[in-house]
């Protein structure tokens, strides 16, 4: 055998020693890896494999930020200057007799005759000046990062921070209750008669009666209720824990509890109420001078007949007052909604859950009522029945005649100047990432 030929025979065995080594070292890594891996695909479906040492996490705690921060605002105005009641009553008699005669001229008589009757019931003129409910601001929030406790904590921000602004002006003049009564009375007789030339003889006569039942006038400056700004709310990012495994002494560990919720919520509304009433309405106004019935007059005279009235009512006159409203500038607007800045909003590794809720309308409310309505006026001045009125030779009888009645019940007159409600915004609101 020739050296070349040994020496390819050595050669040949070199590789054949380098290649059995090579395949006995990946056996054995073979041999060390299988367990594990088999190990590692049972304990996704199952407890720990036999001998395996481990333990569960321990529990998690929460993170919670609870924020109460209202602006709640309430402004009130009630004033009233109304007409209360009013009665005034000057009746005439009944039955009665008068006699102012004389030899040449005759007098005067009368008989059962009203007097004046005035009634009021005042009351009346209201004047505010300017009420300012509004103007406000909500609180400014600022929440740094919140994040659930490891192994499955949950994470909440819960902010409650409105802006409530309520402006309420309530006022009234109105007219109140008025009566006046002066009738005359019956069944009178009145004579004022002389030889040569009669008198004046009244009998039964009703005089005049007022009645007013006043009120009115309502004066109100400039009622603003808005411009109100919802609050700043500032939440950076909120985070719920990530779940645990169970761990196991050589094996990587399997998720198995749940992971941490993250949960964001804001209540921020902005609501603004402006409400103005005011009032002058008239009121109940009865004026009531009635002659009386069955009177006899007689202002006779050889020569000349004087004056003779019998039974006759006089003026009346009832009005209800109230009236006139006067209201300034009312604003309820210009209002803006909350700045809302939220971060990030994570769940927890493995499934946790993340929402964002948020509420922050704008609401406005601006309402005016004003009224200077009419009311009730009653007015009578009726003559009598059965009566009779002798004045003799050329003179002037009367005899039941009604005199004059007038009624008003008044009110009326409003003025409003500009009523502002609107230019308002809505709320400013930036939600980041939110991921689950």
């Amino acid at each position: 055998m020739t050296s070349r030929d040994a020496a390819a025979t050595v050669l040949t065995r070199s590789s054949i020693v380098l290649r059995s080594s090579t395949m006995t070292s990946k056996l054995k890594t073979s041999l060390r890896i299988l367990p594990v891996a088999l190990m590692i695909a049972g304990f996704g479906a199952s407890a720990l494999p036999a001998g395996a040492t481990g333990y569960h996490c321990p529990p998690a705690g929460d993170a919670h930020v609870t924020i109460d921060a209202p602006v709640q605002t309430s402004t009130t105005v009630n004033a009233s200057a109304d007409g209360g009641t009013a009665t005034a009553s000057s009746n005439g008699g009944s039955n009665n007799t008068a006699s102012a005669g004389g030899f040449f001229f005759g007098g005067t008589a009368e008989a059962g005759n009203g007097g004046p009757a005035t009634a009021d019931a005042s009351g009346g003129s209201v004047s505010i000046g300017t009420v300012s409910g509004g103007n406000n601001t909500g609180a400014t929030i600022d929440v740094d990062d919140t994040t659930g406790g490891s192994f499955g904590g949950d994470a909440s921000v819960d902010i409650n921070a409105p802006v409530q602004t309520d402006t309420t002006v309530t006022a009234s003049a109105d007219g109140g209750t008025a009566s006046a009564s002066s009738n005359g009375g019956s069944n009178n007789t009145a004579s004022a008669g002389g030889f040569f030339f009669g008198g004046t003889a009244e009998a039964g006569n009703g005089s005049e009666a007022t009645a007013d039942a006043s009120g009115g006038t309502v004066s109100i400056g400039a009622v603003y209720g808005g411009n109100n700004s919802g609050a700043m709310i500032d939440v950076d990012d909120t985070k719920g824990g990530t779940s645990c495994g169970y761990y196991v002494s050589y094996a990587p560990y399997a998720p198995l509890a749940p992971s941490g919720k993250a949960s964001v919520h804001v209540d921020a509304p902005v609501h603004t109420s402006t409400t103005v009433t005011a009032s002058a309405d008239g009121g109940t106004a009865s004026a009531s001078s009635n002659g009386g019935s069955n009177n006899t007059a007689s202002a006779g005279g050889f020569f000349g007949g004087g004056t003779a009235q019998a039974g006759n009512g006089g003026p009346a006159t009832a009005d209800a007052s109230g009236g006139s409203v006067s209201i300034g500038t009312v604003s309820g607007g210009n209002n803006t909604g909350a700045t809302i800045d939220v971060d990030d909003t994570y769940g927890g590794s493995y499934g946790g859950s993340a929402s964002v809720d948020i509420n922050a309308p704008v609401n406005t409310d601006t309402t005016v009522n004003a009224s200077a309505d009419g009311g009730t006026a009653t007015a009578s001045s009726d003559g009598g029945s059965d009566n009779s009125a002798d004045a003799g030779f050329g003179g002037t009888a009367q005899a039941g005649n009604g005199g004059p009645a007038s009624a008003d019940a008044s009110g009326g007159t409003v003025t409003i100047g500009s009523v502002d409600g609107g230019d308002n915004t809505g709320a400013t609101i930036t939600v980041d990432e939110t991921e689950g």
